[in-house]
């Protein structure tokens, strides 16, 4: 659709009704991402699928054709769009309710107009998040969306490989620079901030995604022997990255280690040592990648990261979508059925990556999932009765879980694959660093996938080794934490580069016991 956008050259523009407020845009987006442009957040659960429903809207003029999932919502009602579907071709016509403009309530403690603070900006390749920092430290969550990039390929890898066609690396670039500039400057408007106070804005994610905001090359990302040309991403105004939001404000970026271990890596090594741990431990930040390493006091420590794809955060999956109001984040077995948990309570419009974690777990017990990942179909003498079968619909086996929601064979797979590459990746960087299972007394998870994270149905899913000595602890998002750290602290950032230059990098993408290893992890 954007190439036949492209070939148009058309100005595009949006019309808000009622109100008549009328803008303009230099690029081709959907009516979700021009909405969200001019101050109004349209909700999209289910991460722009086209699922959910929930970004429904009247809309009329230049618009991309109906796509499956809009004709299967609406019907023949022509008017009505997905707007996380529906992309602007040229003057359009949008009419909204009035609760659409809603915006996050502002804390009851903020920085006043006149009080300087910081920004701290983690650029994940499926969400990114930010917070405001004050002077004293203080940290106020203030906005989480999609990574905008996600149109052109969930993984790096897809956005990496569209970066060297025509165009395509200043679509990226700008589609990203836009969408944090916009966010960052609604959000101080509707707290009654001043631009001018913002003394720092820290950015931190993998290697690409720092890459594309500060349009460095990324075409050595994605071919060996995957060289990078700048590993600090200091020196910087916010203009210079093309922000028009405080842009005399100073921006920097936390110093990455490798082509596949970035910011997020670093923040995460940081906050490790920053608790003073001492004895042995395995770090993982699950997510699109899975930055890892292993921590000794000898051996010091070796790291790798390996692509897991967006199962983790709901994406991918036919009915899956983020950890946001309406997911389904956990399941409870009571007596012969099972309970949801979702969160903002109610019935579910999709299913977030722990909700499918749960799920599969359940299913396994119940050998409804085999251990090679197939559903079955037929179930021999002896097998354990279930209230729950096995169906067909469109050449696909799925369960059907109520609600309008299933688990499918191919929701399935994906979340092997992420399993696979995990349990293979960790189990090398254990031989790389000659250590044992039992030798590991601590595991730490970061990530926001972490936060509703069911240990059992983790470890019953072999996403890592057995650990059998370690003691488990969630962290959080220690990138976007990190992020926070520097705000307030040159010194930490400063440490982060000394740490990186320590660090014994384990590149899987050329290990010749990978791709064996990881067909080997594949099973449940």
């Amino acid at each position: 659709m954007r190439q036949c956008w492209e070939a148009m050259k058309k100005t595009i523009a949006l019309t808000v009704f009622p109100g008549n407020e009328r803008r303009e845009f230099a690029g081709p987006l959907t009516l979700a991402e021009a909405l969200f442009e001019m101050g109004r957040d349209i909700p999209t659960p289910c991460g722009g699928s086209g699922t959910c429903g929930k970004c429904l809207l009247r809309a009329e003029g230049e618009l991309s054709p109906r796509s499956e999932s809009e004709i299967a919502r609406t019907g023949s009602d022509a008017g009505l769009r997905l707007s996380c579907q529906a992309e602007l071709w040229g003057e359009v016509r949008v009419y909204l309710h009035e609760a659409v403009p809603t915006r996050n309530i502002p804390p009851a403690s903020l920085p006043t107009g006149d009080e300087p603070f910081a920004l701290a900006v983690d650029i994940g390749t499926t969400s990114i998040q930010i917070s405001l920092v004050n002077r004293r430290g203080e940290t106020y969550p203030a906005d989480s969306f999609l990574n905008p990039q996600r149109k052109f390929g969930h993984d790096v890898i897809s956005r990496v490989a569209h970066a060297r066609q025509p165009s395509g690396r200043h679509q990226l670039v700008e589609m990203l620079r836009r969408r944090i500039d916009g966010s960052l400057a609604n959000r101080v408007r509707e707290w009654n901030l001043n631009a001018g106070k913002v003394e720092r804005i820290v950015f931190s994610g993998n290697t690409a995604m720092l890459y594309f905001l500060f349009d460095y090359d990324v075409t050595p990302l994605g071919v060996a022997p995957y060289q990078i040309k700048d590993r600090s991403f200091e020196g910087y105004t916010a203009a210079d990255i093309g922000m028009t939001f405080a842009s005399g404000s100073e921006v920097v970026g936390l110093p990455v280690v490798s082509a596949f271990l970035g910011g997020d890596f670093s923040g995460g090594l940081g906050m490790v040592l920053a608790g003073g741990i001492s004895e042995r431990c395995f770090f993982i930040d699950l997510g699109t990648n899975g930055e890892m390493f292993l921590m000794d006091a000898d051996a010091g420590v070796h790291a790798t990261s390996c692509a897991m794809g967006p199962a983790l955060e709901g994406m991918n999956m036919q009915y899956g979508m983020t950890a946001v109001e309406g997911a389904l984040t956990h399941v409870f077995q009571e007596g012969a059925g099972i309970r949801y948990q979702v969160l903002g309570g109610g019935s579910p419009v999709g299913i977030s990556g722990t909700g499918y974690m749960d799920l599969v777990a359940m299913f396994l017990e119940e050998e409804i999932i085999a251990n090679d990942g197939s559903l079955r179909s037929e179930r021999g003498e002896g097998d354990r009765r279930s209230q729950w079968a096995v169906v067909s619909r469109d050449g696909q086996k799925r369960i059907e879980l109520g609600s309008g929601l299933a688990l499918t064979q191919k929701d399935l797979r994906s979340l092997q694959l992420a399993k696979g590459a995990s349990y293979a990746a960790s189990r090398l960087l254990l031989r790389e660093a000659h250590c044992r299972e039992e030798d590991i007394r601590h595991v730490f998870i970061a990530g926001a996938f972490g936060e509703n994270l069911n240990l059992d149905h983790f470890r019953r899913l072999k996403f890592l080794p057995a650990f059998p000595e370690a003691e488990y602890r969630f962290l959080g998002n220690t990138s976007l934490q990190a992020a926070e750290k520097i705000c307030r602290d040159d010194s930490f950032r400063d440490g982060l580069k000394k740490m990186g230059q320590g660090v014994r990098v384990l590149d899987l993408s050329n290990h010749p016991d990978f791709n064996d290893l990881f067909i080997q992890s594949l099973d449940f």
